[in-house]
């Protein structure tokens, strides 16, 4: 059996965005309806592309573990100093203060060095922590854009929770969210369990941190459709370096920082990181605190995922074996027969793709 495992967030996005670009054009039949009819197609074209018996639409669900691992780092292996009435952040081998934008600022070395040397730790960190602007996890990234929308946004919020359940019978899936899971966790996990069945899989996402789970298991086939990325498990070596790059270097996106080492002033980046990935150095110049934190915050292997959320996703998806398939239909959610039958022709689906990828 193939089943897909699709990312739920990226056909939102890839669908509103080809909607919002020729939105005039849409506004007669309306932009929820163009939505739909949109989403439609691309799954569609998605089944004709790669023929998968199965679907499984992975979603997000706030607020993420992620968050709360990162919050217990903070208090376990970091400090705040209080130096000349002013508030300081010890962590990550730097110091950083909150300047008048409210924003983390690393001091340079040799001001963070006299406050390392005669600040005072202050022990109530909970207390200060909610007001200093400490890293989140994907704290910095902006909402979407739905100002151009011509209904309340509550209205396509309300859509775009139901679809993923209306699409469920058309493509014999299931639809899996967990609370504090983020849907790359469930298709880790997803994959550990296909992989353990003997069953085929193939992610389709727009986030790159899913092209790990091609490196742990032979099964699993990874496709990036923004970036026309596929990597398979004969793409291992490659992986897992980028893997490495992300864990000691950090990852901006999500606000995860890159790792210090025993010397250095502040987190690495990317380019120092793949230095020590390189020179396979990670275990003698990075602290072994925050490798593994690091570790837990990147990889989707099922050794760095919380035992509960494991569990719970498990259960997830035993209970949405259980619910009944609706019976809705493709014209029901906008995709005509005829338009059907053009998406069943290969280079028409390659066609539908190139046209709603355009940026």
């Amino acid at each position: 059996m193939k089943i897909a495992i699709i990312d739920f967030s990226m056909l939102k996005h890839a669908a509103t965005h080809a909607v919002k670009k020729h939105q005039d054009l849409n506004s007669m039949d309306g932009h929820l309806v163009c939505i739909t009819q949109r989403c439609s197609e691309i799954l569609f074209a998605l089944q004709t592309l790669h023929k998968f018996d199965r679907v499984v639409f992975a979603l997000d669900t706030k607020p993420y573990w992620r968050q709360e691992e990162m919050d217990a780092f903070y208090r376990t292996n970091t400090h705040f100093l209080e130096y000349q009435d002013e508030i300081y952040w010890s962590g990550y081998g730097a110091i950083y203060q909150a300047d008048e934008n409210g924003k983390l600022k690393k001091l340079k070395k040799k001001e963070g060095a006299e406050i390392l040397a005669n600040g005072r730790i202050r022990g109530d960190f909970a207390t200060i922590a909610e007001e200093f602007p400490l890293p989140k996890y994907k704290g910095h990234r902006k909402p979407m854009d739905l100002d151009w929308l011509d209904c309340h946004p509550v209205k396509y919020f309300r859509l775009m929770e139901s679809l993923p359940f209306a699409y469920r019978g058309l493509l014999k899936g299931a639809v899996v969210s967990v609370e504090g899971a983020e849907a790359d966790d469930i298709a880790g996990i997803l994959s550990h369990r296909a992989n353990e069945k003997g069953n085929e899989v193939v992610l389709i996402t727009g986030d790159s941190d899913w092209a790990q789970l091609a490196a742990y298991y032979p099964n699993v086939t990874f496709l990036n459709p923004y970036r026309e990325q596929t990597y398979t498990h004969a793409d291992r070596e490659a992986i897992v370096q980028k893997t490495l790059v992300k864990i000691i270097g950090g990852d901006s996106g999500d606000g995860i920082k890159g790792c210090p080492t025993h010397k250095s002033y502040g987190p690495l980046g990317e380019t120092k990181a793949s230095g020590i990935v390189e020179a396979k150095s990670w275990g003698l110049d990075i602290p072994k605190a925050y490798l593994d934190h690091n570790k837990r915050m990147v990889r989707l292997h099922p050794d760095s995922l919380p035992f509960d959320i494991i569990d719970a996703i498990h259960q997830a998806v035993a209970d949405a074996s259980k619910m009944p398939l609706n019976d809705t239909t493709w014209e029901e959610l906008g995709l005509t027969q005829s338009r059907q039958d053009e998406l069943m022709i290969d280079s028409k689906a390659k066609e539908l793709w190139e046209l709603v990828m355009e940026r």
